[in-house]
Parts: structure tokens; sequence; C-alpha cells
């Protein structure tokens, strides 16, 4: 864009120059607008320009200042450019992310100057010296950037674990971000009234054509948590978790991936736990959950987590919101392994149903199928133990009937699942197999009878995606 006005010779206005840059980045590299590092660069611009606009107009409207006061007018542009970056940018930021951190502005507020006056100048100046072949400087420059780095460092990782630090968010908060900024907006100019007008319309549409939850429809998401399971299930106004995913040493998927999903989705409080078994892979992550969302109830087959806990037995149900709930199993008196213990609950509207198996193998599989019969047919089944060769028999599959089945597991895992005579069982059945390893996240839609699903994967597909398979093949 510089070059551009160096050329014809004109003074052209920053926003004119912003403007001409937007225009150029998106023609040079179409691509970008898909990434969030574009929206957040051209925004971060956009804002500062109007922070300056704002604050020059302001300006040109008082006396001189004296030099006190030209001091005091530096730090609170300082101050105010970040706070109208840190609500400019949160919209997009919860957009893009499902949270904000609180604590930016002020961290910005010190570690922009320490970079931009000491790090950068550092780094930059010894990528020179080292095109000029002086090692020696390039040695010492680099370690004086890697030392100013080492004394902010610390400040930045406390102020991380400060309560409140980082919030998640969910889509109301999103869209009303939004709104409140686009309306901003259109305070400061006249001639902008019109266009942040027909900005509020578009956040308004699509926060009323976002799908809520309603009586009769239900929500299962099978989380890519990698080798484990964890399944949140909603209805119109209650939430289960059924698993919660792997924990090893100070890891916990329960406090990175279900816990911020939750959040995502505005659940504030989960209603039911379930905790199909004792595998790690399965009840590893309940900790980290429970440790950062309140749980109404917890139901298990193996130790218990405390004194208000319940053995999941079959039998056992409950309705919520049109939606019934079912534990079909641990069946009572049977004392076979530990996955063959595991919780199997269904969840029905009436019509279509939605089956989760834990763990189970084939004795418990040939018991289910002797107890319930046909009673177990339901439209959509994960797939027991993850697709092992112990699990997942022609006899379940032929009574069950699903028409979608979903394998939660981790790419390339050690256990080789799922295998292949497993797979091809369900193919032969001509069974939908979405697989959580090669699709990510998978959302089923449960709706009067009708049974709609989406796949994280799919809901991100781009253009480029099928020459990237093609090269991978």
């Amino acid at each position: 864009a510089a070059s551009l006005m160096l050329l014809t010779r004109r003074r052209w206005s920053a926003s004119t120059l912003f403007s001409v840059a937007l225009i150029a980045g998106t023609l040079l590299t179409p691509l970008a607008v898909w990434s969030a590092s574009f929206w957040l660069s051209y925004a971060a611009v956009g804002f500062i320009l109007l922070f300056y606009s704002l604050a020059t107009d302001q300006a040109r409207l008082k006396a001189p200042p004296s030099r006190l006061q030209r001091v005091v007018r530096a730090l609170w542009t300082l101050c105010g450019i970040q706070f109208f970056l840190f609500v400019g940018l949160s919209g997009l930021l919860m957009a893009f992310f499902g949270q904000v951190s609180l604590v930016a502005p002020i961290v910005n507020l010190i570690a922009v100057p320490i970079f931009s006056i000491a790090v950068v100048p550092l780094v930059l100046i010894a990528l020179l010296s080292q095109l000029l072949g002086l090692s020696g400087l390039t040695t010492l420059l680099l370690d004086s950037a890697s030392g100013v780095l080492d004394y902010l460092w610390p400040w930045i990782s406390w102020t991380a674990k400060w309560p409140h630090a980082v919030t998640s968010a969910f889509a109301p908060v999103v869209y009303l971000t939004f709104a409140v900024v686009i309306a901003a907006l259109g305070c400061f100019r006249m001639y902008w009234r019109w266009v942040c007008g027909f900005g509020l319309l578009c956040v308004l549409w699509v926060a009323l054509t976002t799908s809520l939850p309603r009586r009769d429809v239900f929500f299962v998401t099978v989380l890519d948590v990698g080798q484990g399971l964890a399944v949140v299930v909603e209805t119109a106004h209650h939430t289960l978790l059924f698993d919660a995913g792997s924990g090893y040493g100070g890891f916990s998927v329960g406090t990175t991936v279900v816990v911020p999903y939750l959040r995502s989705r505005g659940h504030s409080a989960i209603d039911v736990m379930v905790v199909s078994h004792d595998d790690r892979d399965h009840r590893g992550g309940a900790a980290g959950v429970l440790s950062a969302v309140p749980v109404g109830q917890i139901y298990r087959s193996g130790r218990s987590f405390d004194d208000q806990d319940r053995a999941c037995y079959a039998g056992r149900s409950w309705n919520w919101d049109g939606i019934s709930f079912r534990f079909l199993s641990p069946l009572p008196g049977h004392s076979g392994s530990r996955n063959d213990r595991s919780c199997v609950l269904r969840i029905s509207d009436g019509i279509s149903s939605v089956l989760l198996t834990g763990d189970i193998e084939k004795r418990a599989e040939r018991l289910l199928v002797g107890r319930y019969g046909g009673a177990l047919r339901s439209n959509v089944m994960i797939v027991p133990h993850h697709g092992s060769n112990t699990s997942s028999s022609q006899l379940l599959l032929d009574v069950v009937q699903p028409d979608i089945a979903i394998v939660s597991r981790g790419a390339s895992n050690r256990f080789g699942h799922p295998r292949a005579a497993v797979v091809r069982r369900y193919e032969e059945k001509r069974v939908i197999w979405l697989d959580t390893a090669e699709q990510g996240a998978i959302l089923v839609k449960v709706e009067q009878g009708r049974v709609n699903w989406r796949t994280w994967a799919g809901t991100q597909i781009r253009f480029w995606h099928s020459h990237q398979r093609d090269l991978m093949r």
C-alpha cells in the first residue's frame, strides 16, 4: 500500500492505506481468510487506527499541552489502546478460541513495549550480524534477548495464575460481545451507522438461527479425546457426561478437552456424570472435570468417588425433557471382567435411540442380547471397546442393527484399534462408520425420530483438503 502511494505521488489517509493493504492481502493470499490470524491481525490494526483517529480529534479541540500533560497523554494513550484492543478483539477471540484472557491488557501494557524496544531489535540486529559473519556478536545479542525474556516470563506465568485470568465463553456471550462492539463503533462516526446497523442485523440473525436444544430433542457429542472415551449428552435443560477421557501424570483430558467444550456450549454444571468403568482412558479425566465443574450425580461401575455417588445397574432410569435414560448393564449378579462390568446406557426419544457401550466385550454382549433381545435396537451405537477384537460380535450387531457406529480411539494407537475384522463386520451391515481419529469430534442430533450427524472435520473442510488427501495416499 505504501509503495502504491509513492508511485501515485498522492497523500493517502491511514484508512485508505489500511483498505488497500486489506484488499491486496486478500487478493495475493485468498486462503488466508480462513485463518484466525488474518482476522485478528487486520482487526487489531483497524482498531489501533480508529483509536488514534479518535485521540487526534480530541487533541485538536484542546489547547497546546504542557510537558506534564504530554507525559500524561502518552501514558493514557498506552493504556487506552490496550483497553480498546481488548474490547474490540474480544468477540473474535471468543469466536475463534472459545475463551478470552482478562489479564491480557495488563500483560500487554508491560510486555509489548519490552518486546518493541528490546527483544525485537536485538533479534533483528543478531540476524544482520549473522549475515555479516559476526557470530560472536550474534551470540551476545541473542543471549541478551533471551535474558530479557527470562526476566519477563515468570511475571507472565504469575499473571496467568490469577483467578479468572482466562474465561471461557459460549455462543450468547459471543453474539452479545459482537453486538456491543458494533453498536459502539456506530456511535463514533455518523456515516458508519448504516454499516453498523447492517452488522447488528447480521449478528441478530446468526444468534436467532443458532440451534438451541428443545424438548424432545437431544444432542450426543463424542469428543476427540484420543485413545479413550468422553461423550456429552444434552437435552433442553440437562447435561450428562459419559466417561471423561484419559488422565496421565499431570495431564487430564477432562481439563483440556471436556471442560472447555462444556463451557463453549454454555454449561456451567453437569447434572449427571457416568464413569463406565475404572480403565484410565475412561476414568482418568474425571478428576479434572470434578475440580472444574459442579456435578450433581455420579454413576459408576468401579471404585467410588465419594459417599454421594451411586453404582450403575440394569434397570436404573430417569427422564429429562421428554428424553429417557436407562442403564442396561451391568446386570444383577454379573461378575465378569472390569470391561464387561461397564455401564451401558441407552438414550431414547421414544422413536430413535443411542446406545453408549463403554468397553463391554463378547460375554457382556451375549448377556445383553439374552436379556433384552430386540429392545437393544438403536440407531446410533458407540463401538464397544474402541473396536477391539474382543467386542462388536456378530450377535450384537444383528440385534442392535445400528445405522451409525462411532468409534472413539487415538490415531495410530498401540492397540491397533479398530481391528480390520471388526470394521469389516460393520461394513457388511452397511453401517455408517464414524471415527474420531479421522474426523474429530462427532455431533449427533436426534429430533422427533430423525437422526442427523456432523463431524468437526466436516465443518472445517476447505476446498484444498481433497488435494491434501490425494498427496497423502
